[in-house]
């Protein structure tokens, strides 16, 4: 695990390798997801990593493994937000049971885990709306409590471009119409100056 140093700093800062406790989270894993709440990191999925969600107290430099109850399969290739006291996981293929390799199969749910019940939940089936896809890239609009989720690789192995908008207290996906843009994957995009920003991956 690394840190950034001190963003407010007029020249670069240095990346600094954290020395915390590897005895839960000696793994190397990829096509993970991780958000941010209360003083933890919060990381779930992906291909190599352990079953379960893990997080990462900040203060203490500790990883503890989170035991959930109605937890999900593990997913790779996904893309993860918070909202009011919960993680969303949207997208992503489905890890085989030994952890390290994704299968084909598309997850075609989005799921909501509990910050602090630690329960899991299904908030949505996206068959129909955005549509199953992995390698995608989302943010969120924090000031209106919705989600932005751009582009990845459909089922049938093809590049999307399709911008769709999800708006948290009601559950509901509406696609957005915009000018060209190229199909992508494995972008990585951001909210910034009332503009969504999406920068590189593959066409």
């Amino acid at each position: 695990l690394r840190s950034l140093g001190n963003m407010k700093q007029q020249t670069a800062p240095p990346w600094v390798m954290l020395q915390c406790d590897g005895n839960l989270m000696s793994r190397r894993r990829a096509y993970h997801s991780m958000v941010g709440y209360e003083g933890k990191l919060w990381v779930w999925g992906g291909v190599g990593g352990r079953d379960g969600m893990e997080a990462y107290d900040i203060r203490s430099e500790e990883w503890v493994q989170v035991k959930g109850c109605n937890e999900p399969p593990s997913v790779a290739k996904h893309i993860a937000v918070t909202d009011n006291g919960h993680m969303y996981i949207l997208g992503g293929v489905l890890c085989q049971g030994s952890q390290t390799d994704q299968t084909t199969t598309f997850n075609r749910y989005m799921y909501r885990f509990n910050l602090s019940s630690f329960s899991w939940s299904v908030a949505c089936d996206v068959t129909e709306a955005p549509g199953t896809r992995h390698s995608h890239c989302g943010t969120a609009l924090p000031d209106r409590r919705k989600w932005a989720v751009f582009g990845g690789v459909g089922p049938d192995n093809s590049l999307l471009n399709d911008l769709w908008i999800y708006t948290f207290p009601t559950g509901i996906w509406s696609q957005v119409t915009v000018g060209f843009i190229p199909k992508m994957a494995s972008s990585a995009m951001a909210e910034g100056g009332g503009k969504i920003w999406i920068f590189a991956g593959e066409e």
